[in-house]
C-alpha cells in the first residue's frame, strides 16, 4: 500500500494540468463519498433531530423563511 507521504510527494510533482485533472477528480469523489454518507445518516434517521428542532424553533417564530 502507498504510504501517504508518497502520494503527497506523487501529486505534488504532477505538472498542471495533471494536477488540474487530479483535483477535479479528487474532490468529485470526495462530494460523492458525502453524499453516501449524508444519505445513509438521513435514512437511518440520524438526523432526525436537527429537522425536528428546526421545525419547532420555526414554529416558536425563532427564525424565519427564506
Amino acid at each position: 500500500m502507498i504510504k501517504i507521504r508518497e502520494l503527497e510527494k506523487d501529486v505534488l510533482s504532477l505538472p498542471g494540468k495533471a494536477f488540474v485533472r487530479f483535483s477535479a477528480w479528487f474532490h468529485r469523489i470526495e462530494a460523492e463519498k458525502w453524499d453516501r454518507k449524508f444519505e445513509k445518516d438521513v435514512c437511518s434517521g440520524k438526523l432526525d433531530r436537527f429537522g425536528n428542532k428546526a421545525l419547532k424553533d420555526f414554529a416558536k417564530g425563532k427564525c424565519k423563511e427564506l
